[in-house]
């Protein structure tokens, strides 16, 4: 349980794995950053090309499509990814605030006081997670990830005041709130246009020119992120799953499961 929202920790330069994130392109199911502190490298993130150079903290989202498309051999850097679980056991309140910022520019530059907090805080992490384990042991790591998070958020919170937001934004930041929520158990569009007092049309139709997806894909996706993880990170049998998803039974959320990933539950959890 110690490592139970599934935290990985990457550095460059290497011998092992230097990115949370892959070389090729794809839709991610978990929570990513990573910070240039030398060098440069260049990824895609949404189909956008952005540069990493010195001080660049990226940060990726559940249902972003980024890869890693080059980077130099005097880069040097860190970062880590997090399971979706992250979201919903964490005290994380208003993530949903950022959502936006982050999605439209997910990369910024920080100051070397902030680049140093957030290599501190991850090098104690990884002491806690690899050393011995105490009673109390996940607790501390827990709250060192809540205060991880927290001085993330704070970089982006510094750009964020500066942006004005349209209509738009307010509405797809409030709409992603509920959503990290509430996907666990409500997956229909009604419920989401209820909370926020609109018609499904007018919310289908705002998140859908604000982002190009439909509001249905965003939760979907969500869950679906959500169920792989459950399947990849716990030993909940798929009947369990299937009642932590809030779905009538097994039969159905595998139907949602395959026709949202092109296999079964199973076969996604042996490595299918």
């Amino acid at each position: 349980m110690l490592n139970k929202f599934n935290y990985e920790y990457y550095s460059h330069p290497s011998s092992d794995a230097m990115f949370p994130v892959g070389r090729t392109p794809e839709s991610i199911d978990y929570i990513a950053f990573y910070i240039c502190e030398h060098g440069d490298a260049e990824v895609m993130i949404d189909g956008k090309d952005i540069a990493l150079t010195s001080n660049s903290l990226c940060v990726v989202l559940p249902c972003t499509i980024v890869g890693i498309e080059k980077y130099s051999q005097n880069l040097k850097g860190f970062g880590a990814k997090a399971s979706i679980l992250f979201i919903d056991e964490l005290f994380i309140p208003n993530i949903g605030d950022y959502y936006t910022y982050i999605k439209n520019s997910p990369c910024i530059t920080i100051t070397k006081a902030q680049l140093s907090t957030i290599k501190k805080l991850t090098e104690i992490i990884n002491q806690k997670i690899d050393g011995s384990n105490t009673p109390l042991t996940s607790l501390v790591v827990k709250n060192l990830l809540n205060s991880l998070v927290y001085e993330i958020i704070s970089c982006y919170a510094n750009n964020a005041t500066e942006m004005i937001s349209s209509r738009q934004d307010v509405i797809f930041r409030e709409f992603m709130q509920h959503v990290f929520r509430d996907h666990k158990s409500e997956r229909t569009l009604t419920y989401y246009a209820d909370k926020m007092c609109m018609t499904t049309r007018y919310l289908s139709a705002t998140i859908k020119e604000k982002t190009g997806y439909t509001a249905t894909y965003w939760i979907d996706s969500m869950v679906t992120a959500e169920a792989k993880n459950l399947l990849r990170t716990t030993d909940l049998s798929v009947q369990q799953i299937a009642q932590d998803l809030n779905f009538a039974n097994a039969s159905f959320f595998g139907q949602f499961f395959r026709k949202h990933t092109g296999v079964t539950p199973l076969r996604y959890r042996n490595g299918g």
